[in-house]
């Protein structure tokens, strides 16, 4: 019977060591979300590059990475 009583106050020991461990510990910082970071992409119509949508350039309904792609001087794709 005394092995039994001496796990279980053990056990009980570590528990309690534990908790107090974790409450003594600093919070993580909280997790901030970045509402910016999930942009949306455009593809250029004439070489293909993913352009983020507040730089686009458009003709028409047609959109493209720069005015030289728009004008026909950019890098062919």
């Amino acid at each position: 019977m005394g092995v039994v009583r001496f796990l279980l106050l053990l056990a009980v020991a570590l528990l309690v060591a534990r908790l107090v461990w974790r409450w003594l510990q600093p919070a993580p910082p909280p997790v901030l979300r970045d509402e910016t970071a999930a942009q949306s992409l455009s593809r250029c119509r004439r070489c293909g590059t993913l352009t983020p949508a507040e730089l686009v350039v458009w003709h028409g309904e047609q959109p493209y990475c720069s005015t030289a792609c728009r004008d026909g001087e950019g890098r062919a794709g």
